[in-house]
């Protein structure tokens, strides 16, 4: 498991600080997704790779790396664990019994808090209503417009997932009626992180105000939130770096709670 620069950095849901040595990706699916996402920023990082990187990283392959499964296991400080950041452990062309290699390789280390992201909401609602997720995961679904809580059929199956469920409200391209989802279903997300694309003149950075509705909604609804990143005035605004954090509008970060907490006895 590796330090990340992912600004999963603030004050956590305790209250008390999470800080960069807490945080730690793991990524036994390398680097390599079939969603095809514009501006990801994972494939731009592959641009970099020379020849002595794994080549299915460097083509952004969906693979596997098993030697990585056990990474956890042998860490014993505990931490919070982004899990396949630079793939999606629920990727629409991703084996089952990778998934469930993941899913059991976390397991047999429960000393570390995971955070899991996709976009798969569907397929991460299947596995994980077999593999029930322990109270120390948080569940998370990528939302970057309305359309990518919604399925053509009406149903959200990330709502269904058990346990703790979280947004990643970036890139925030779009507003969505948070104000119709939030307080209207059974489980409600217990936070939601967002920001902006981090390209200057992306679609949706020309503005704050699907954030700033996004915030409302969150306090309307009790539900924690913690803006990462923003572009003000066209100037890139980072959570993560206390000198531009202290520029951000207080109405986004009063109060503002990362979805989970720092790890105990670190």
């Amino acid at each position: 498991m590796n330090p990340t620069k992912i600004g999963y950095v603030g004050t956590g849901a305790d209250g008390r600080p999470v800080l960069p040595q807490h945080v730690r990706t793991w990524s036994p699916g390398g680097f390599g997704c079939s969603n095809g996402c514009d501006g990801c920023y994972a494939r731009k990082l592959t641009k970099r790779f020379g020849p002595a990187v794994c080549p299915d990283c460097r083509a952004f392959e969906v693979h596997l790396h098993p030697e990585r499964l056990g990474a956890p296991a042998r860490a014993k400080t505990p931490y919070i664990v982004l899990v396949n950041f630079f793939a999606d452990t629920f990727d629409l062309m991703r084996p089952e019994d990778d998934v469930r290699r993941t899913i059991e390789a976390a397991k047999a280390a429960p000393q570390h808090t995971y955070v899991w992201l996709s976009k798969r909401q569907g397929i991460m609602a299947g596995h994980l209503e077999i593999h029930q997720p322990p109270d120390n995961w948080y569940c998370g679904l990528t939302v970057r417009c309305e359309d990518d809580l919604h399925r053509p059929d009406g149903r959200n199956p990330f709502f269904e997932i058990p346990g703790n469920l979280w947004i990643s409200y970036e890139p925030a391209i779009a507003r969505v009626a948070w104000e119709f989802i939030l307080g209207g279903v059974d489980d409600q997300p217990c936070g939601i992180i967002i920001g902006h694309d981090n390209r200057k003149g992306a679609p949706g950075t020309e503005t704050l105000d699907h954030i700033a509705d996004c915030v409302q909604a969150c306090k309307a609804a009790g539900i924690r939130w913690f803006v990462k990143q923003i572009y003000l005035d066209g100037v890139f605004l980072r959570a993560s770096k206390p000198e531009e954090y202290a520029q951000f509008p207080t109405y986004l970060s009063m109060y503002a709670r990362l979805p989970w907490s720092a790890p105990i006895g670190e």
